[in-house]
């Protein structure tokens, strides 16, 4: 007797809406980063401009698994995500 074969799941999207600080740069450039805890890759997720300081975007996953992400403003010029404490944000879940 062959032994069963899993049934893959469909595939799926997340998407990502952050707003932005009011004094954000107009020509600025803001993705999501995509950790990967276990190979420490990171994957860029472009976001666009939606209005309002928002900015929105999807990016493919695969269903029921965690994803790690960090939203960042990659130009002009690096800005990493920080609480409102002023502490870095390591990684969203």
């Amino acid at each position: 007797m062959p032994a069963p074969t899993a049934t893959p799941l469909p595939p799926s999207v997340v998407n990502f809406s952050v707003t932005v600080p009011a004094s954000t740069p107009a020509e600025a450039r803001v993705a999501a980063q995509l950790i990967d805890d276990v190979t420490g890759g990171r994957t860029l997720v472009p976001l666009s401009p939606a209005g309002n300081s928002v900015w929105t975007g999807a990016a493919p996953a695969v269903r029921g698994e965690v994803m790690r992400y960090r939203y960042l403003r990659t130009a002009p010029g690096l800005a990493e995500e920080f609480t409102p404490l002023n502490q870095p944000v390591p990684y969203r879940l």
